[in-house]
């Protein structure tokens, strides 16, 4: 699926959504969706690369189709499209209370979260932090010279105050979700950046 110039598709996934977003040489897909099948399944399956992945938070609206996809990774031996590393801020599992009874039906986000990261390191995808830096330096997702360059400037969580400090303390996770802008920077002269404010894509709390 070529992109001829920067594109973003939505995908609606049950109570949650996906994207990808595209410029020629970058793919970049958000969330997953709440769905059994992931929502952009028969989209991405098609791409060559995903260069990289944003799990922008751990919620039902997201991690359940963000885990089908990594499945489906794992299951589908005639899928050719290679990934890049996935930014995700986990926080962690919920201790549990000795001799108290455990409803099998309530799930925990942490663990669940704590799952999905099995599952990537089992399937060899590098699993990222993604905070603001007190420099406001960008991650720079692609650059290339006489196209242009993708950064991605995270909002929040802050570096000091999320998922590298407050979660590592107990932090939940709200103060783990990821608000961010990716700007394309065409290399030609007078092409105005094109910004895209990526936080959470659709909640129904």
């Amino acid at each position: 699926v070529p992109f001829h110039k920067p594109t973003i598709y939505l995908f609606p996934g049950g109570d949650g959504a996906s994207a990808v977003f595209g410029v020629r040489g970058l793919t970049l897909l958000i969330d997953g969706g709440y769905a059994r099948q992931t929502s952009n399944w028969q989209f991405v399956r098609h791409l060559d690369r995903v260069d990289a992945v944003l799990v922008s938070h751990l919620g039902v609206d997201n991690l359940f189709g963000v885990t089908s996809l990594i499945d489906r990774i794992s299951s589908a031996g005639d899928i050719q499209t290679s990934f890049g590393p996935v930014y995700f801020n986990t926080c962690p599992s919920s201790p549990s209370k000795s001799g108290s009874a455990v409803d099998p039906l309530l799930l925990s986000l942490s663990d669940v979260g704590s799952s999905l990261v099995n599952k990537l390191q089992k399937v060899d995808l590098t699993v990222l932090p993604c905070t603001a830096t007190a420099n406001g330096q960008p991650v720079n997702l692609y650059f290339k010279i006489g196209f242009g360059s993708v950064d991605m400037y995270v909002l929040n969580p802050a570096e000091s105050g999320g998922a590298s400090s407050k979660t590592a303390k107990g932090g939940n996770a709200v103060e783990s979700c990821v608000a961010s802008i990716v700007v394309f920077k065409p290399a030609a002269p007078g092409t105005k950046p094109v910004r895209v404010l990526l936080s959470l894509i659709q909640y129904f709390g």
